[in-house]
């Protein structure tokens, strides 16, 4: 199923140039693909296991600056860009060709709301405080939380995108302090086990 058609199925309702945005990116990252190893997804598979599982969180964004943390090749940092012109993406990972693939994409798109950090986590060193800390499978959750934690704004929250949960990690939230929600989540066409962590930075456990 093409792309455009896959996001109507899946109940998106984008614009044309949003679509077109889409099927560039996927586009650029076949083709870096094939020179360094960006991603072990097959070609086939990047509608269904990238672009409809980044948008899974899309309506979980809270306020106007969004971190992406460990974006890799731009998941799901590019996905939300495109889809949220209005909001404001740093995307921040440790390697650099992976930095490199992103500030192409953000070249080649045109996307001004993204802004491209070369460098770990517990070295991004800005007076900006996040209202969304976004990771797709990234870390165990207690260490999210802490990498996390001291880039968020009072009332901001954290995103984790995770596959099953264990229950070591179940018991990593219970320990954290903040109140927390677990959302399982279908992504069409995918058949795999899909959670969504939100954790927020105000709220006690009760």
């Amino acid at each position: 199923m093409a792309l455009s058609e896959s996001l109507d199925e899946a109940g998106y309702r984008f614009d044309q140039v949003q679509k077109k945005c889409f099927e560039a990116y996927f586009m650029q990252l076949y083709r870096w693909n094939k020179r360094i190893n960006l991603t072990s997804v097959d070609e086939e598979n990047y509608i269904t296991h990238h672009l409809l599982d980044s948008l899974s969180v899309l309506e979980d964004l809270h306020g106007e600056t969004i971190l992406d943390m460990g974006t890799g090749a731009g998941l799901p940092g590019v996905v939300l860009a495109i889809a949220q012109p209005e909001k404001q993406f740093t995307l921040l990972d440790a390697r650099k060709k992976k930095i490199m693939f992103v500030n192409a994409v953000k070249t080649a798109l045109s996307l001004n709301n993204i802004n491209a950090v070369h460098c770990r986590v517990e070295d991004h060193r800005t007076s900006l405080k996040y209202s969304t800390v976004v990771t797709r499978a990234f870390a165990r959750i207690d260490k999210i939380f802490h990498l996390a934690q001291p880039h968020l704004e009072p009332h901001g929250r954290i995103i984790a995108m995770k596959g099953r949960l264990s229950a070591q990690e179940m018991n990593q939230l219970g320990h954290i302090g903040l109140h927390y929600e677990v959302k399982s989540v279908e992504v069409f066409g995918l058949d795999a086990h899909r959670n969504v962590v939100t954790i927020y930075k105000d709220r006690l456990q009760i």
